[in-house]
């Protein structure tokens, strides 16, 4: 059986982006990062705070 992305089938250029704010939190739960160092500081809450502090911006697409 062939491998499928999770997101098969997504296009992804369809949905609506949504600019992260304070207002705006999300678990991303049952996202697999890429990168290991995003997910370090997403579990410690430093993306969070950034965006609340206003020191970085955020984008999330929502499937």
């Amino acid at each position: 059986m062939p491998s499928s992305s999770k997101f098969a089938g997504v296009d992804f250029s369809a949905l609506p982006v949504e600019h992260l704010t304070a207002n705006l939190t999300i678990s991303a739960q049952g996202f697999r990062w890429l990168r290991g160092e995003f997910v370090t500081y997403w579990r410690q809450g430093r993306i969070q705070r950034e965006i609340d502090a206003r020191i970085s911006q955020c984008w999330i697409l929502r499937h």
